[in-house]
């Protein structure tokens, strides 16, 4: 199951980072660039506190 879970997490990004269009987001500007990377990092922050409150790290 871990093998699974491990595998379809890396498909799933690897299928974001297929779909995304470069262009396109340079076209757009940075406001897409700093949403992504605000949302990397709010990901991080929960995921370091949660990890803390199970007493994992």
């Amino acid at each position: 199951m871990k093998f699974f879970s491990k595998y379809f997490i890396i498909m799933a990004m690897g299928a974001i980072g297929l779909h995304t269009d470069i262009v396109d987001l340079i076209k757009n500007g940075g406001r897409p660039i700093i949403m992504g990377f605000c949302c990397w990092i709010a990901i991080a922050c929960v995921s370091l506190l949660v990890q803390h409150l199970l007493g994992l790290w």
